[in-house]
């Protein structure tokens, strides 16, 4: 049974480990899961270690100790949990705006002030009668193309000409996608919210305390009925809290859709706010103490609160156990995508473009690297009636002879498998390694099909 759980485990690891290699965000928070890992990992052993070198132990010490430990180990899953469904946000965050993004003309030069009066007008309700105006510079909240995901009350002619906006203040290189940039910093903030901070250790310390403290004034524990009364209170006060931070950060997006809409419609060059770099790091420490404490939560309710609850009403399990579900589902995906979202925009994230960049300049680097060496070896021909696997793509270069690094041959790949299909058109590939100019040509086309 162990060697079964052992292969089991080896084999999600070998697949992390291919998923993280796509890019560096998807590395970065798979090096943050490895070290939730083996954080609780090295605390078993500590503990095991500790308990052999004492000697004999009281039991009731000892079930202390234990039960300790796998509340911490259970807890760092809760918080790859939370991880995970914040990562499932990402990805549909991620194609929205992507598809969002698309425009007619995006060349070299081109801003959000030259996109033309087509491209920030939006056509309101379909049956509205030819005697009313058909268009509007800025839609309604009743618009069809309007995102009700994340992102409240922004149309897609409006997105597109905030990332303009963007693009042309920051002077971005002409291939720098923005929905990239977003994604970068949206994975950014999960590893924020996994990465526990000194200042969050030293909270839920102190919290430790104060609750020995009481127990110590009490001497002894409470009775069942107790017990779980506090326990429901405790979890709905942080729905609570959790609702407030969700209205504090949907009021700042208000404004800053506000100030934004002022700035498109002025021509102005930025949108002027008044949130800072320090808001949004205060919400984002507020939001790493809220996933700590519902990793805590969701734990002591399957480990101690389940077991407590046998005689109860159903209606204990609901109340218990709804508060960090509302918690995981939405609060905190709400909270951090949003804070990201205007992070993205108003504060520079430095991180974030630098990964990009590299990325986009990687990128070129690599069709330059098998391009050339392509034309070292004389150009050698190849099949190119059918398309290739990433696994086949690299057994053709290392029949020609390029004898490339696996994960450059990746890189490849995903620079030719534009549509996630998981094949790279032969004909792609040959024109790639041919004529660069040609196939820039040919990225663009099918950029301006996918737009249209």
């Amino acid at each position: 049974m162990m060697i079964v759980f052992t292969i089991i485990i080896d084999r999600l690891q070998a697949r992390g480990n291919y998923w993280a290699d796509r890019n560096a965000g998807n590395l970065m928070i798979w090096r943050r899961v490895n070290a939730e890992l083996m954080m609780f990992g090295i605390v078993a052993i500590s503990i095991f270690i500790f308990s052999n070198l004492v000697g004999t132990i009281p039991e009731t010490t000892f079930l202390i100790v234990e039960f300790v430990d796998i509340l911490c180990s259970c807890g760092c899953c809760a918080l790859i949990l939370i991880a995970g469904i914040l990562l499932i946000m990402i990805r549909r965050m991620s194609q929205h705006y992507k598809e969002y993004e698309q425009a007619e003309d995006v060349g070299p030069g081109t801003s959000y002030k030259t996109m033309g009066v087509k491209e920030l007008r939006v056509v309101k309700d379909q049956d509205q009668s030819e005697s009313e105006p058909e268009e509007t510079l800025l839609a309604d909240k009743k618009s069809s193309t309007m995102n009700c995901c994340r992102v409240r009350n922004i149309n897609k002619a409006e997105w597109q000409a905030m990332v303009f906006m963007w693009k042309d203040l920051h002077k971005v290189p002409h291939n720098f996608k923005y929905h990239d940039y977003l994604k970068r910093c949206l994975q950014c903030n999960v590893c924020n919210v996994m990465e526990i901070s000194w200042p969050t250790w030293a909270m839920q310390l102190v919290v430790c305390l104060l609750g020995w403290f009481i127990r110590q004034q009490r001497k002894g524990a409470v009775d069942s009925n107790t017990y779980m009364l506090q326990m429901t209170c405790l979890n709905w006060a942080s729905v609570f809290v959790h609702v407030g931070l969700v209205m504090y950060v949907y009021l700042a997006q208000s404004a800053f859709l506000v100030e934004a809409r002022k700035a498109l419609a002025s021509g102005a060059k930025k949108v002027e706010s008044s949130l800072t770099k320090d808001w949004s790091t205060n919400v984002r420490f507020i939001a790493q103490n809220l996933a700590f404490c519902n990793a805590f939560l969701m734990t002591m309710f399957f480990m101690h609160e389940w077991s407590n609850l046998k005689g109860y009403n159903w209606s204990w399990y609901v109340l218990l156990a709804l508060p960090w579900l509302f918690n995981f589902v939405y609060a905190l995906p709400f909270i951090v995508s949003s804070t990201a979202w205007m992070e993205a925009f108003l504060v520079l994230d430095p991180d974030s473009m630098e990964m990009l960049l590299e990325e986009l300049q990687a990128d070129e680097r690599d069709m330059k690297f098998v391009r050339e060496r392509w034309e070292a070896l004389g150009k050698p021909k190849f099949d190119t009636d059918e398309g290739y696997s990433e696994e086949e793509m690299d057994e053709l270069f290392t029949s020609l002879g390029f004898h490339i690094s696996s994960s450059r041959n990746k890189r490849l790949f995903i620079i030719l498998d534009k549509d996630d299909s998981g094949m790279v058109d032969a004909e792609e590939l040959l024109l790639m390694l041919n004529d660069k100019q040609a196939f820039d040509s040919l990225r663009e086309l099918q950029r301006e099909a996918s737009a249209a």
